[in-house]
């Protein structure tokens, strides 16, 4: 029964994602934060020197979530084993729901374009996301080939995952910081409907662990400012 774990090296790729993803998201909160300021009614401006003791508590407290967030997920990275028997494969990891497919109910197995094979089942939750950091790929995708032939191109969602990123954190700057009613519609319509449909996602994916799952019920808090924020300003 071979079984292949993920290189400990490969976690650096990882780390650097996290890393990358929170400093985007930190600065992209602190200009909203900025806008919104300039904009208020009243006349009453911060000082920058608010906004930069703001900014470094901010980052204080990311940089402590991302030392644990980073400790939690090498163990997760650590725990990772797929395992390919004669009738089924099996992804394995620490807090996180096993995925058994048998060869028989695998639709589609698809590469993307940095080495991520993605192993598709009958039921719309079975899905194993291989890493290029996986011990001996090549014997991965030699096994896999077996079953069915392994198609070069990635899901939708990763292929335009950079688009449909931007396009969010545009509509959710448009919704703060424009007045416009057609405007504030539209964003505010989009934003929810689009956090909406990602917490379902992440509450029913079987590649998410518990601990990921109780954190994303912190985006209702988003979601509720999304709501309240655009209600407020349709009524003006």
């Amino acid at each position: 029964m071979p079984q292949f774990k993920l290189r400990p090296e490969g976690f650096a790729v990882v780390r650097k994602k996290i890393i990358t993803r929170f400093i985007g998201i930190l600065l992209f909160a602190m200009l909203i934060v900025v806008m919104v300021d300039y904009q208020k009614a009243d006349g009453y401006k911060p000082s920058p020197y608010s906004w930069l003791l703001t900014f470094l508590f901010t980052a204080a407290l990311g940089v402590f979530a991302i030392l644990r967030g980073l400790k939690y997920q090498l163990a997760l990275y650590s725990s990772y084993i797929i395992s390919i028997e004669n009738k089924c494969i099996t992804r394995l990891q620490q807090n996180t729901p096993t995925i058994t497919m048998y060869f028989t109910e695998i639709t589609g197995i698809t590469k993307a374009s940095d080495g991520t094979l993605t192993v598709k089942g009958v039921k719309p939750g079975d899905i194993i996301y291989i890493p290029p950091s996986v011990e001996n790929q090549a014997d991965i995708e030699l096994l896999l080939s077996n079953i069915t032939p392994i198609e070069e191109r990635a899901p939708f969602i990763q292929r335009y995952s950079l688009f449909v990123s931007a396009t969010f954190f545009i509509l959710m700057a448009c919704l703060y910081t424009v007045n416009n009613k057609a405007v504030v519609a539209i964003s505010g319509t989009v934003v929810s409907v689009v956090l909406l449909w990602g917490m379902y996602r992440l509450q029913t994916s079987k590649n998410m662990d518990a601990k990921v799952k109780r954190n994303t019920l912190s985006a209702l808090v988003v979601l509720i400012s999304v709501v309240v924020v655009t209600i407020i300003k349709l009524r003006r």
